[in-house]
């Protein structure tokens, strides 16, 4: 887009600003402001949540947000018993913690992952989230039935048996929403690894000018 003789670049601050809610940036290299303060919108895009933190940061953070929002939303839509609202807790924090594990040992420490390694790793961080979600709520719920005393109207998993029952609980969610987890986990894999390439070579190309 080429700027009229009144379009004035917009910089506000710094380069890229977050978003709390999403857990995102939101670059301004295309936002313009015009005399009459109406904002003209070029091509702008939206970058992850760069502040100088690693790829595996990046991923846990907008994964774990993304996923945690998701069930936010499926537990308020859907009539689920009030023992299973507090579901969007763990299923971000067991996304976070997949995530950023995954991401870290299997593709950040690589020098240059191929995209099909990307897909895999993506793959098994949706999978691997899931379970983990499903068998930490089992682990709290029996937690707080047998030793707190607490009835929150579930039949409480001891944590030996949970180790399977997680599983069937990862393959009933994949088959309905959860499948969705999948292409998130690949996209942000791969955006993300691209998003961290260009931002070196800019950097480096910075520096030497």
């Amino acid at each position: 887009m080429r700027l009229g003789p009144h379009d004035v670049p917009c910089r506000v601050g710094a380069r890229r600003f977050i978003v709390p809610a999403v857990t995102y940036f939101l670059s301004c290299d295309k936002l313009f402001l015009k005399p009459d303060r109406s904002i003209v919108w070029g091509w702008p895009y939206i970058v992850p949540m760069p502040l100088n933190v690693s790829y595996s940061l990046k991923f846990a953070l907008i994964f774990g947000g993304v996923s945690s929002m998701a069930a936010l939303l499926m537990t308020s839509i859907v009539f689920v018993e009030e023992s299973w609202r507090g579901l969007w807790v763990f299923t971000g924090l067991a996304s976070f913690v997949v995530g950023y594990v995954l991401s870290r040992w299997l593709v950040e420490r690589r020098r240059s992952p191929s995209n099909s390694r990307l897909v895999w790793v993506g793959s098994l961080i949706a999978l691997l989230s899931h379970w983990l979600c499903w068998y930490s709520f089992l682990v709290v719920t029996y937690v707080r039935n047998v030793y707190l005393g607490e009835s929150l109207g579930l039949d409480p998993v001891d944590p030996l048996l949970g180790l399977g029952v997680a599983c069937g609980y990862t393959l009933f969610s994949m088959a309905f929403l959860g499948w969705l987890s999948l292409p998130i986990a690949i996209f942000l894999c791969i955006w993300l690894r691209r998003d961290g390439q260009v931002a070196g070579q800019t950097s480096r190309r910075d520096s030497h000018n």
